[in-house]
């Protein structure tokens, strides 16, 4: 009799349902996609259905900064911020 085969581990991306968009942000932000909830940075991956969307990041010291992303089914996207390197400080 033979052994049936593993099962593979449930996959953290499921290719044709979305996708995962990753930020990191340097000292740190408050991050609302396409107008939903804030979340501060450190956070994990946000999974996103297939598409463009709109990421703003704050940081009291510094100017908004806004982002437009584009999700594939299965994938994942990476959207770095640095703001001493990249952004504006407020007067």
């Amino acid at each position: 009799m033979a052994a049936a085969p593993a099962t593979p581990p449930p996959a953290r991306e499921t290719p044709g349902l979305g996708g995962l968009l990753q930020v990191s942000v340097l000292p740190w932000g408050t991050v609302t996609i396409d107008g939903g909830p804030a979340m501060e940075t450190p956070f994990d991956k946000v999974s996103l259905a297939p598409g463009n969307h709109t990421v703003k990041i704050r940081n009291p010291g510094w100017e908004l900064v806004e982002r437009q992303v584009t999700i594939r089914p299965g994938q994942t996207e990476f959207l770095r911020v640095d703001f001493p390197k990249d952004g504006v400080r407020k007067p």
